[in-house]
C-alpha cells in the first residue's frame, strides 16, 4: 500500500490500521439497517518507529499487540453499543485485577474545525 521508506539502517513499511480492512468487509455486501449492530475485532501487530528521545518507558517499544474493534451500528444503538464496550472493559479489567486512575472520551467538537472532519452530518 505504501512505498518502503529508509530509516536508521533499516527499511521500513507504513501500514494502515485494521480500520480500512474492516470497512471493507462491512461494504462487501448490502446490508439491511436490520443487520446492524455488526462488530468487528481483530489482533493485529503494530510496528512504531520513534525518533530517540522523542517517547519514554512503554511509549518508546518497537512493537505491540492492539486489539481493535470497529462497531457499525443505527444511531438509536449508539448508546447501548457504547454502554456493552465500557462494560466489556470494565469485565476484563476486573478479572486481571487491573486497576486505571480515569476514563476520557473524546468527542468532536463542531466549533473547532482545525483538528475533524468538517462535515456535521458525521
Amino acid at each position: 500500500m505504501y512505498d518502503p521508506i529508509q530509516a536508521d539502517n533499516e527499511e521500513l513499511v507504513m501500514r494502515p490500521m485494521t480500520c480500512p480492512h474492516h470497512l471493507l468487509i462491512f461494504n462487501s455486501k448490502r446490508r439491511s439497517y436490520k443487520d446492524l449492530p455488526i462488530r468487528m475485532s481483530e489482533q493485529a501487530r503494530l510496528f512504531r518507529y520513534e525518533k530517540s528521545g522523542a517517547l519514554t518507558g512503554l511509549e518508546r517499544v518497537r512493537s505491540m499487540e492492539l486489539t481493535e474493534g470497529h462497531i457499525f451500528a443505527r444511531p438509536d444503538q449508539i448508546l447501548s453499543e457504547f454502554k456493552n464496550a465500557y462494560f466489556l472493559i470494565q469485565e476484563v479489567l476486573n478479572k486481571f485485577e487491573i486497576e486505571i486512575d480515569y476514563v476520557s472520551l473524546s468527542l468532536r467538537d463542531p466549533l473547532d474545525k482545525s483538528k475533524y472532519f468538517n462535515d456535521n452530518k458525521m
